[in-house]
């Protein structure tokens, strides 16, 4: 239906463009329809570039595209395609702190928590370390400097951001003592 509203008053195309992201495509994921979900999150995808295209300093529509971009990492993921579904979350957070940038009030609370979430679990479980434990000091320094301001708001998330700091760094050490181990092996005769 909104399909047909849009062909009727192309006002109301940014509407239907978060539509297609939620509820159609949370709820064909969730009912395992994963690419009918996924084409209709492309499909948002698409009608966002030509919106920002017409409208290019609409923060607002920038932000939607981050969100649209998040929704389908999270759906590439459940697919799964880890490698998709990584890459995504990658360029919603890429987005989103062009944002935080021109607009930190705004903005870097939500950076640091989709650095949270998904970005860095998903680089993290892709193997990606290097760029998690990146992104997760990222996390660390917003939430610090966000917990300055408004401790009651941002209380636990520095704490969570070190932590997961702490966790990908003793995975890093731990990957390379046993890569060590291999070579060290393989040098050995048998």
């Amino acid at each position: 239906m909104a399909r047909e509203v849009v062909a009727l008053d192309a006002g109301f195309r940014a509407t239907l463009t978060q539509w297609l992201v939620f509820p159609a495509g949370a709820y064909l994921m969730g009912s395992g329809r994963h690419d009918d979900a996924l084409a209709r999150m492309q499909e948002a995808l698409g009608l966002y570039d030509k919106l920002i295209g017409e409208q290019p300093g609409s923060e607002e529509l920038r932000y939607r595209k981050a969100w649209a971009l998040v929704n389908l990492a999270q759906a590439l993921w459940g697919k799964p395609d880890h490698a998709q579904g990584a890459q995504r979350a990658v360029e919603a957070t890429d987005l989103l702190r062009q944002l935080a940038t021109e607009n930190p009030g705004r903005f870097r609370g939500g950076l640091g928590d989709w650095l949270m979430y998904p970005a860095i679990p998903y680089l993290r479980q892709s193997g990606r370390r290097d760029q998690a434990l990146a992104r997760a000091q990222e996390a660390v320094d917003i939430f610090t400097a966000l917990n300055a301001t408004d401790p009651a708001g941002y209380g636990p998330k520095p704490a969570a951001a070190k932590k997961l700091v702490a966790d990908i760094q003793a995975e890093t050490r731990s990957g390379d003592a046993q890569s060590g181990d291999a070579q060290s092996g393989d040098a050995q005769p048998g």
